[in-house]
């Protein structure tokens, strides 16, 4: 894109569109609306190579994903990944993103967040000299624009201090103007300056040269010697660690015990612990293949490291299955076991690597693997999951007479992708569990305005889900009734939170063990 001006102008829109589509609103369908804008402005500029064409499907993909699921973590999480792989198709309109060696993908990286950081400032004194070569007619009407500007903030002053001395032309404002928006008028202002400044710097990025940067080779500084050496005493422990998983946490719980340690604590303690061990041994393989020479003891010892390691996984996903079994899901024990998977997945790309020579461009598919795993629980349904998986573990009864009953202050917890497998399995729910559980619909209705959807900006499936099923159960969750023979002073809903909601209160959180 030769012209700065134009550049800002599509900036601007993004900023302005930016404000309309966030300020004070919910995340939702908005995000999907924002990533479509953006990609669709990148890619009028300059497509991406077919390589790197799954930068903006993803973007758009993960900015769908907010108008879905509802969970905070998720949430987030699919926020940020469409964020930077919005970024990354303006790179990308310019430069091979997924090809990019180590180092240079580095300087990539770096040379974007310059980008949306201070190029904005430049794009404007480029377009300043624009304006003065342009001619006449143009640059009358940019000053009339300029001159529109400039007016907003004295018309806002003015018409608030006519509202305050006439009470006829403050009637009139109100009726012209909604008085909110005046007061959001500084945070708008804010807000889409800030995102037409990124934007403005991440299209330039667009409009760049097509020179990429070298593709050197990695240095490799250290002896095969020293990589032998570090990794042939990690292979000898790991391999110990594995003869004992294969006597003791695979062999059952008759072992176990037999060593004098109760299962529950065996299968309870170190889930974290073999994850982080797996995670170290991951960046080791990373850095010796990209520093140390290869020879074919280096290279034998870091691949009898990857099934040695695979197996300390297998023992942290048995731990982690053993706990669910005992306690039942909650959003820690799901996320912990996608970052499992997420880190067997990584395993596999590095071994590939080591074998092909290629750990320098490992980087971009241990990425890709990092989304595939993120759609994975979007997919899933984090919240919906552990409601249905836990409260059909509590309907088929304990298999151990120490298992804990299910958390109905939990699940409710949970939020909105929760609340309709909730209400689906109220009737089915034993008398005390059906009482407190109304109860506690009851008080997550009173949060929401049942009768008033939101914010088209906020529209989202989950809590239009949950809103659903709330509406259908409302007349049960309301419903006056006769008061208890004991007490015709009280109401129902009294009588409940007094006979259930101190046991409700008293039960154990699964989230928290």
């Amino acid at each position: 894109m030769r012209s700065a001006t134009l550049t800002l102008f599509l900036a601007a829109v993004v900023g302005v569109a930016a404000q309309l589509l966030f300020f004070a609103k919910a995340p939702g369908i908005n995000a999907a609306i924002a990533a479509l804008l953006f990609v669709g402005v990148v890619l009028a500029v300059r497509r991406p190579a077919l390589v790197d064409l799954w930068l903006p499907v993803g973007a758009l993909a993960f900015a769908g994903l907010v108008a879905i699921r509802s969970e905070p973590a998720v949430v987030a999480f699919d926020a940020l990944a469409a964020a930077g792989l919005a970024v990354a198709t303006a790179a990308s309109a310019s430069r091979r993103i997924t090809t990019l060696p180590l180092l240079a993908l580095a300087r990539e990286a770096g040379e974007v967040l310059g980008a949306v950081s201070v190029r904005a400032g430049g794009l404007i004194a480029r377009a300043r000299g624009e304006r003065a070569a342009l001619g006449p007619r143009y640059r009358s009407a940019a000053a009339y624009a300029g001159g529109l500007v400039l007016a907003v903030p004295f018309l806002v002053a003015f018409t608030a201090l006519f509202s305050s001395a006439d009470a006829v032309f403050a009637r009139w404002a109100e009726d012209l103007l909604d008085p909110r928006l005046v007061r959001e008028l500084p945070g708008r202002t804010v807000l889409a300056g800030a995102v037409a400044w990124v934007a403005a710097g991440a299209l330039t990025l667009a409009a760049r040269s097509g020179a990429a940067h070298e593709a050197r080779g990695p240095h490799r500084p250290a002896r095969a010697e020293t990589a032998l050496a570090l990794l042939l005493p990690i292979d000898a422990l790991f391999s110990v660690f594995v003869v004992l998983q294969a006597a003791y946490l695979f062999g059952g719980r008759d072992t176990v015990e037999a060593a004098g340690i109760p299962y529950s604590a065996y299968a309870r303690r170190g889930f974290f612990e073999l994850v982080g061990a797996a995670s170290l041994v991951a960046a080791a393989l990373f850095a010796v293949d990209l520093l140390a020479r290869r020879t074919r003891l280096v290279v034998a010892a870091a691949l009898a490291l990857l099934p040695l390691t695979g197996v300390v996984l297998a023992s942290a996903a048995y731990r982690l299955a053993l706990y669910q079994e005992a306690y039942g899901w909650s959003e820690l024990r799901l996320y912990a076991l996608a970052a499992t998977l997420f880190l067997g997945l990584t395993l596999a790309i590095l071994g590939t690597a080591i074998v092909a020579r290629r750990m320098d461009r490992a980087v971009q598919p241990v990425a890709a693997a990092a989304l595939a795993v993120a759609l994975a629980v979007n997919a899933v349904g984090p919240a919906g999951h552990i409601a249905r998986a836990n409260l059909d573990r509590a309907a088929s009864g304990p298999s151990d007479e120490r298992a804990l009953r299910v958390d109905l202050w939990y699940l409710v917890s949970l939020g909105d992708g929760a609340v309709p497998e909730l209400v689906a399995r109220l009737p089915a729910l034993p008398e005390r569990e059906r009482f407190c559980l109304t109860t506690l619909l009851r008080w997550s209705a009173r949060w929401r305005d049942l009768d008033r959807p939101g914010p088209w900006q906020s529209l989202n499936l989950d809590r239009e889900r949950a809103q659903q099923a709330l509406l259908a159960v409302r007349d049960e969750l309301f419903a006056p009734v006769v008061p208890p023979r004991d007490d015709h002073t009280r109401s129902r809903e009294r009588a409940i939170e007094t006979r259930y909601g101190a046991e409700c209160a008293a039960a154990p959180e699964p989230g928290r063990r």
